[in-house]
């Protein structure tokens, strides 16, 4: 009886067991079809760097999260058959091989070292860095000395004490070990040993402690569980063959350990534990730290490896939970999960049990939006109307105003006691009360021809519904207004879900096009997120005050609402939401705060409180090298990066990148760049292979980062020298730059062809433009010439000899017109250039005496004309010489003339005309004209009023000859000044050019 009673017991705490734990945490198994060299995972270890090292039966294995990198025999294993030791402070990683001996390993090589006997051992990276393996037969320590291993010798320790179950561990907070000696346990710290427990063995490592158990001879079994943390010794875990865990003290962490063939999860300070797997655990890899662990925490198990993600996630398995379309709690805390094609389920917190009730097995077609009233009913949509529970009694509430009674989806109006279900081409609204009158609405938009989805209450108690677009129903005016494409109020088709966040704001997730937002102030619907989110979002809910959540087909969005800076943070299969394609308008929120999901899938509980948003770190490395033809090249993770070289000859080369560290929702992408060659980072990639060809002669830089995706933060550079070397004509632009000598050889030549030729057209035009200004200047000095030569001064000349002649004034007349005739034939020969062949401009100059014996003609005929008008005085540098001193005819008289005319003519009293010659050096000439006249501004006056007006083109002409002389190489200047006791300076420059 007591035999039977005990059975019976047996499994009542079995079945207690089982209905306890039936919320999953998510984990995700990794088998040889994801990478792993096989199925049995012996041991595990996450290094610095973030990789976690998988050591199995049939090979050792590098996992950074995404991808797996396997080793065997033939990349420097003794065996396939490893065990993971751990890493020493320089980064070294170490392994054992059994019945072989030790590997190190630096990143690119195995290094090898061999016991002295094959035999099975255990090993334990000591003080210093000290390697130290003990044999289990033998039980003899070893150390590693230099490059070989020799035989460790501890004092006040015997010889042989190391059982075959034992091994030595080393805790590194107290600098201690801890070994056996027969059947009990010994701490060994300064050469001094001291005894800690008897009969254990050692487990395993946890957030620094080392954890011991061991196994009660008693009938049921029992193993004790104690902790070390390197001072005290604490049992806190028994486990019995036909019982449940007894936890006796907690943790400050949490500790994963199998019973029966059962993985449990202890959470940290607390007596409470799950059921995690069904799988035997060979080892648990804990990563971070006790109050922030890693985001996945992995176990080795005789299956493959296991990550558990413990991040706030649970979820009940297909098995447990069909097809669930709608999630619903009661006034009694109850879930009820209605699921398409099935049963309605029940779940207390604890069991999970089918409703049996007639009312409620009349229908297995169940649709979305069940609800819990403001009075505390459930109300559950289904094919044939709605389904009513008041916490005791189940209710049919029939829809017959319209077409059919189905119930798509629903919504309560808590202020008008109404709620407003989608159905058939039309919405019903059912009074909330006895004996629940409905009416039905319709009409012939296409938003009620397509059936309406989708319903809402706005916080101003406007109806809102959607399918075919959008529409907003206002039942006191009885007034409908639609957004739909054509109207240009909502660019999208079909809306799956409405959603009023707890800003009363309106989200529309669509069919095709991911999320929009109602603007009240445009009275339309935005885009948002266009970026990241696309397709079909089937719900949208509120995660907590400051973040929404949103689903599309594959993937879980926490998005935020305020801080623009703070990252979207996305949960799929990677990271703890194992559901796939979430289901439409599938989220519940139930009274403690937590969220109820449904998908294609399994169902799942989200608790916001335990979700970690905080966005874990991710590092850019670079793996591997390799050059055409040859294999990928390891890159050392111990030491300093040297410069990587490749051969001489090569300019093509690939690198292999990763991205280390947790919680990938997508797969790493990769954007790099060749600093000193290409500045520009490359567009992102997904491949994590960089392949640059045709590389010149250098020493570049090799720039990368990584992220998980669109949505997360790009991680740290890393950068990796490397250099290449070629023959000039391997250079990726030798053709380019050949080609470019080539044209620029000939661009030369008919450079300098089109140069002479252009040269000589040059001289050509020059000469021809020589000849057209000699032309010109001869034009001009003609018609100075008939200036000077103007009938008026010719007149006057010869009314004045005529008088001469009239008084018998012979000998006077006929000297006067002598001077007249040598007057105008010098003028004419001034006026002429040179005919002579060859010859220049420079030819027709005349000497400086012969323009001197010109001007004084030139005025005493106008003192014979104006007789006691004006006197003269013309003075010349005694250092001058008026023979050899050579100037262009005709440049000085018109301004003598001025002088006269406009000056000394208009004055009252007679006058006076200074004309001065002087040299400024051997090749510049300075003549100086100057009047005592009426100056410039009282003749321009008397010119004015005059009614016979004089003007004198001379000095116009001789401006221009200026121009014209200057271009052909002289140097002349004329300058003008008004005196200070009244008339004129003219200051006249004739030199040449530089």
């Amino acid at each position: 009886m007591n035999c039977l009673l005990k059975k019976h017991l047996y499994y009542f705490l079995i079945l207690g067991t089982l209905c306890a734990h039936a919320q999953s945490w998510p984990t995700v198994r990794y088998t040889p079809r994801e990478g792993l060299p096989g199925m049995q995972c012996m041991s595990i270890f996450r290094d610095s760097r973030g990789v976690a090292w998988v050591a199995t039966k049939s090979g050792l294995s590098r996992f950074n999260g995404e991808r797996f990198e396997n080793f065997f025999v033939k990349d420097g294993l003794f065996t396939d058959y490893v065990h993971v030791v751990g890493e020493d402070s320089k980064g070294y990683l170490w392994f054992c091989n059994d019945f072989r001996g030790l590997l190190r390993f630096d990143g690119q090589v195995f290094k090898k070292y061999r016991l002295p006997v094959a035999e099975s051992f255990a090993a334990t990276i000591g003080q210093n860095d000290e390697i130290i393996a003990v044999c289990h037969s033998t039980h003899k320590p070893y150390h590693v000395v230099g490059d070989t291993i020799l035989p460790l010798r501890w004092r006040n320790v015997p010889p042989r004490f190391y059982t075959h179950n034992g091994g030595l561990f080393y805790h590194k907070t107290s600098q201690s070990y801890l070994c056996r000696i027969g059947d009990s346990v010994f701490v060994y710290k300064n050469q001094q040993l001291r005894f800690l427990a008897v009969g254990y063995t050692y487990s395993k490592f946890a957030h620094g402690d080392i954890h011991l158990n061991t196994y009660d001879n008693r009938p049921l079994g029992a193993v004790n569980h104690a902790r070390w943390d390197g001072q005290t010794f604490q049992y806190f875990l028994t486990t019995k063959n036909n019982g449940q865990p007894e936890v006796r003290h907690t943790l400050p962490y949490d500790f994963v350990f199998t019973h029966a063939n059962r993985t449990y999860l202890l959470h940290r300070n607390s007596r409470n534990y799950e059921v995690i797997s069904d799988y035997y655990v060979n080892a648990v890899e804990y990563g971070g730290t006790p109050d922030q662990p890693t985001a996945i925490r992995y176990l080795a198990t005789e299956k493959g490896l296991l990550g558990l993600v413990k991040n706030g996630f649970k979820n009940f398995t297909e098995a447990q939970v069909p097809y669930a379309w709608s999630v619903a709690e009661d006034r009694h805390g109850h879930y009820h999960f209605a699921n398409f094609g099935h049963s309605l389920q029940k779940f207390d917190g604890q069991t999970l049990s089918t409703i049996k009730d007639p009312t409620v097995l009349a229908s297995q077609y169940w649709y979305y939006n069940a609800l819990r009233d403001q009075r505390g009913n459930l109300w559950l949509p289904r094919g044939k109307g709605l389904l009513r529970y008041d916490g005791a009694h189940w209710q049919a509430i029939n829809l017959s105003t319209g077409p059919d009674s189905l119930a798509f989806c629903m919504a309560e109006h808590k202020t008008q006691n109404t709620l407003v279900v989608g159905s058939t081409k039309g919405l019903y609204f059912v009074e909330n009360r006895p004996p629940f009158r409905s009416r039905y609405q319709t009409g012939p938009e296409p938003i009620y021809q397509n059936n309406p989805m989708s319903v809402a209450i706005a916080p101003d108690g406007a109806y809102w519904f959607s399918g075919y677009g959008v529409a907003r129903y206002d039942s006191l005016k009885h007034r409908t207004v639609f957004y739909n494409r054509d109207n240009d109020k909502l660019p999208t088709g079909g809306v799956v879900c409405l959603f009023f966040d707890k800003a009363g704001t309106l989200w529309a997730g669509s069919v095709r096009k991911g999320l929009f937002r109602y603007n009240p102030q445009k009275d339309n619907f935005e885009r948002v997120f266009s970026d990241w989110l696309d397709g079909m979002v089937p719900f949208v809910a509120q995660f907590d005050d400051t973040h929404l959540l949103v689903a599309d087909f594959n993937n879980l969005y926490v998005v935020p609402l305020l801080n623009p800076k703070e990252k979207v943070r996305c949960f799929n299969h990677n990271n703890g939401f194992m559901g796939v394609e979430p289901g439409q308008l599938g989220s519940y929120r139930d009274s403690k705060g937590k969220i109820w999901i449904t998908s294609g899938t399994v169902l799942s509980v989200l608790d916001p409180a335990q979700l970690d948003l905080r966005p874990r770190t991710l590092q850019a490395r670079i793996t591997h090298v390799s050059q055409a033809d040859t294999l990928p090249l390891r890159l050392p993770f111990v030491g300093k990066t040297q410069t990587v070289a490749l051969p001489f000859g090569q300019n093509s080369v690939s690198f292999t990148v990763e991205a280390v560290g947790e919680d990938k929702p997508f797969a790493s992408q990769y954007s790099y760049r060749v600093a000193g060659f290409a500045d520009k980072w490359s567009d992102w990639q997904t491949q994590n292979v960089v392949a640059l060809t045709n590389l010149p002669n250098g020493t570049f830089m090799l720039e990368v980062k990584a992220r998980r995706g669109l949505l997360a933060a790009e991680t740290a550079v890393m950068a990796l020298p490397f250099k290449i070397s070629v023959w000039f004509w391997q250079s990726p632009n030798f053709y380019k730059y050949a080609s470019l000598l080539g044209l620029l050889l000939v661009a030369g030549m008919a450079y300098f062809w089109q140069r002479d030729r252009k040269k000589q057209k040059h001289i050509v035009t020059q000469q021809k433009n020589l000849e057209d200004r000699e032309r010109d200047v001869r034009f001009l000095q003609i018609q100075t010439i008939q200036a000077q030569m103007n009938p008026h001064f010719t007149f006057n000349v010869l009314g004045t000899i005529q008088h001469l002649i009239a008084n018998n004034d012979t000998e006077k007349a006929n000297e006067n017109l002598l001077k007249l005739s040598n007057l105008m034939r010098s003028y004419l020969e001034s006026s002429m250039l040179n005919d002579e062949k060859n010859g220049s401009l420079y030819a027709s100059e005349i000497p400086l005496a012969r323009e001197i014996e010109l001007l004084k003609m030139y005025v005493e005929f106008e003192q014979l004309q104006y007789e006691d008008q004006f006197t003269y005085q013309l003075t010349v540098d005694g250092k001058l010489n008026t023979e050899n001193y050579r100037i262009p005819p005709l440049i000085i008289q018109p301004f003598v003339e001025n002088a006269i005319k406009h000056g000394l003519l208009y004055k009252k009293t007679a006058g006076n005309l200074e004309i001065r010659f002087v040299a400024i050096d051997a090749e510049t000439l300075l003549c100086t004209i100057e009047d005592d006249g009426v100056g410039r501004a009282a003749a321009r006056e008397v010119q004015a009023n005059s009614l016979r007006k004089y003007k004198s083109r001379g000095t116009g002409l001789v401006e221009k000859r200026k121009t014209l002389l200057n271009e052909m190489g002289y140097d002349i200047d004329i300058q003008t000044d008004d005196r200070l006791e009244g008339g004129t300076v003219v200051t006249i420059k004739i030199g040449y050019a530089a």
